[in-house]
């Protein structure tokens, strides 16, 4: 297992640095990565975490799920408190807490356990995801909302991106939270799981060719980035 993991990362390393050189002999632009980025967060990344919930439904994996989004609260909690403790000795910025309490738990580790362990474990992955992205679109924006409200300037970025925050009804915020395509991929496949419906092949193979690509692409957007950083 070792030394698949070792290999799968080479091979995602060898994807980012060929996004590095596409940027660097000015076949692409920078800017193209926010299309591709766009791609990830809108298509590919829930197919990913839909065709998570698409294997063999047993009384075992379905307590295991369960289990493993249990354990995902007890490590998001874990993050929170220690941000807290260290907020009270350290200046930290809202960007730097977000960063520590939510990691990028997805792009990377779904290929590399579908390749170390096998397609069946990513459903596991995803009961960590799903947490993770619903703590995220929650507790994650009210990190930003607070630092606003202490902000107080009319016209800031923060003020831009949430000046709708404090008058919003729950109804409102309700909505825009299930607009999140990763949102509604995870409670659809949940559906899917627990009642055990199965989607036509043709479809069901869409979506995890597609789902596929979530390891080349990510890698590639962040070789093209890095390309045009000062060294």
């Amino acid at each position: 297992m070792g030394l698949a993991l070792i290999e799968k990362i080479i091979a995602l390393f060898l994807m980012l640095f060929a996004g590095f050189a596409l940027v660097k002999k000015d076949i692409l632009k920078k800017e193209d990565s926010q299309t591709l980025s766009k791609l990830c967060l809108y298509l590919i990344s829930p197919c990913v975490l839909f065709h998570a919930f698409t294997v063999e439904v047993t009384p075992e994996r379905q307590k295991a799920f369960f289990l493993c989004g249990i354990l995902a609260l007890g490590i998001q909690g874990f993050f929170t408190f220690f941000i807290f403790l260290l907020d009270k000795f350290f200046p930290i910025t809202v960007v730097e807490k977000t960063a520590v309490i939510y990691s990028n738990c997805g792009n990377i580790i779904i290929p590399i356990v579908a390749y170390a362990l096998g397609e069946d474990y990513l459903i596991y992955i995803t009961a960590y995801i799903g947490v993770y992205n619903i703590l995220l679109w929650t507790h994650g924006i009210s990190l930003f909302k607070k630092q606003q409200k202490k902000m107080g300037r009319e016209g800031s970025c923060l003020e831009e991106n949430f000046r709708d925050s404090e008058e919003a009804s729950l109804f409102k915020k309700l909505s825009g939270f299930l607009k999140n395509p990763n949102i509604l991929a995870i409670l659809f496949g949940f559906l899917c799981f627990s009642f055990r419906i199965d989607l036509p092949r043709p479809l069901g193979q869409a979506i995890k060719d597609i789902g596929g690509m979530i390891g080349p692409v990510s890698m590639m957007v962040t070789g093209m980035v890095l390309a045009k950083m000062p060294m």
